[in-house]
């Protein structure tokens, strides 16, 4: 059996006018989070919010602090998220996992 990893979970959302410019944004920002093993996206529209979906995925909390600093729990904000109005989950959500793999793809 693998060791567990830290599988970081972040919910965020804005205007849809704004989605797109968040969309890129955010993309950007993920795919240069330092340390981390690996990250998904996921993104949906529902009437005039847009949804942001983050999951990164850690070796250990040691390593989630160089990007989250010591509170694990709150979420990491850009000065970018208020120009597009985003509002974030006041909590991140961590799991421990030995498989590191897209949580939003479905899969029964």
């Amino acid at each position: 059996m693998m060791a567990p990893f830290i599988a970081r979970h972040w919910h965020g959302h804005c205007p849809v006018e704004n989605s797109e410019k968040f969309w890129a944004f955010l993309k950007n920002e993920v795919a240069n989070i330092p340390g981390k093993l690996a990250a998904y996206i996921h993104h949906t529209e529902t009437g005039d919010l847009a949804h942001f979906y983050v999951c990164t995925f850690w070796e250990d909390f040691d390593s989630l602090k160089e990007f989250s600093g010591d509170n694990v729990f709150a979420p990491v904000s850009d000065p970018f998220d208020i120009e597009c109005g985003v509002v974030s989950d006041s909590i991140v959500s961590h799991f421990k996992t030995t498989v590191i793999k897209n949580p939003y793809q479905l899969s029964l």
